[in-house]
């Protein structure tokens, strides 16, 4: 696994080490927020099968939620676990945000009960650097990606970090 090299900028250098080093990219990108810069591949060694190769972005956010995304779900998967993704709760949003479309978006939230239900309270700096966010966080809100608004009271889906 690699940390940090990743970028979808020109002075990437992490894939073509990859590509040189014999490994096949699944893909390179993927549309959410915070994380767009992803590899993930394999490589095909003579003597112990596949290697499986994933690349995380940089910054703390960024590379703590693709690899809650997918290098947890991989490291399940190899192991034989049959449900390897993360379980999704619906959560109803407590205040309003308005956003850029485009991307789905995973914002970083605490969770509390109200009314017998629950609900997330939105950090306020989900910047992909801000790790006092990450770290206090208990949730991972989905937003998909063609929505430009939440509003109070919306239903959503989350993740529980504590689920992971």
């Amino acid at each position: 696994m690699s940390v940090g090299g990743v970028s979808v900028g020109d002075h990437d250098v992490v894939r073509p080490a990859l590509e040189a080093a014999g490994v096949t990219l699944d893909f390179w990108r993927v549309a959410i927020k915070p994380g767009k810069p992803l590899a993930v591949g394999r490589a095909e060694l003579s003597r112990s099968g596949v290697v499986h190769v994933i690349g995380l972005p940089g910054n703390p956010a960024s590379a703590s939620l693709t690899f809650i995304l997918f290098g947890v779900p991989l490291l399940r998967a190899l192991q034989g676990d049959a449900a390897p993704l993360p379980p999704r709760v619906i959560v109803r949003a407590a205040g309003a945000l308005r956003r850029q479309p485009g991307r789905a978006e995973f914002l970083r939230a605490r969770l509390e009960i109200s009314s017998g239900e629950l609900v997330a309270r939105i950090a306020a700096n989900q910047a992909s650097g801000a790790v006092t966010s990450f770290a206090e966080a208990e949730a991972l809100v989905l937003v998909p990606a063609d929505q430009e608004r939440i509003d109070e009271g919306d239903r959503l889906e989350a993740i529980r970090l504590a689920e992971i």
